[in-house]
């Protein structure tokens, strides 16, 4: 999927559906929500794919709404860029799993590599290396919950609160080696 777009799921859009993505590639795509994929009340799963210079205004590589669910494994996101949630955006319930991944130079206002706003996510054994954004370089929690196991914060900035994580509203955020 090359400089696709379209208003929302520039390069994917599934609707109450399920799909398997491995092995694929998102270079340059855009919208306004999900420059790579969007998901709503659906589910997913990715791996071996890389979200490369994608942008929207929520979630430049991948954005789940409505209970949404996704499990991301061995991907990459590099360079995306969005005002909320550069690399992922979670709204309403959703929920991602997400290992052996890479956020890399991926930026946004808030959450450069993840947003999550109301909603669940566990990451392992994954880098974010090079996010920024105004709040949130790493990650950005609003009302949400993440697990994060074995996962490196490296070189992360925000210009305004939490460089790596930026956690608001009673979120609650696990984090160990």
């Amino acid at each position: 999927f090359t400089s696709c777009s379209a208003s929302v799921g520039g390069g994917m859009y599934l609707y109450s559906s399920t799909a398997t993505v491995s092995g694929t590639g998102f270079t340059s795509c855009s919208a306004s929500g999900g420059g790579g994929m969007f998901l709503a009340s659906s589910t997913a799963t990715v791996s071996g794919t890389g979200f490369t210079s994608c942008s929207a205004y929520y979630g430049g590589g991948m954005y789940l709404q409505y209970s949404s669910t996704a499990t991301v494994s061995g991907t990459g996101f590099t360079s995306c860029s969005a005002s909320y949630g550069g690399g992922m955006f979670l709204s309403y319930d959703s929920t991602a799993t997400v290992s052996g991944a890479s956020f890399t130079s991926c930026s946004a206002g808030g959450g450069g590599g993840m947003y999550l706003s109301s909603s669940t996510a566990t990451v392992s054994g994954t880098g974010f290396t090079s996010c920024s954004a105004s709040v949130g370089g790493g990650m950005y929690l609003y009302s949400s919950t993440a697990t994060v196991s074995g996962t490196g914060f490296t070189s992360c900035s925000a210009s305004g609160l939490g460089g790596g994580m930026f956690l608001h509203s009673a979120s609650t955020a696990t984090v160990s080696g």
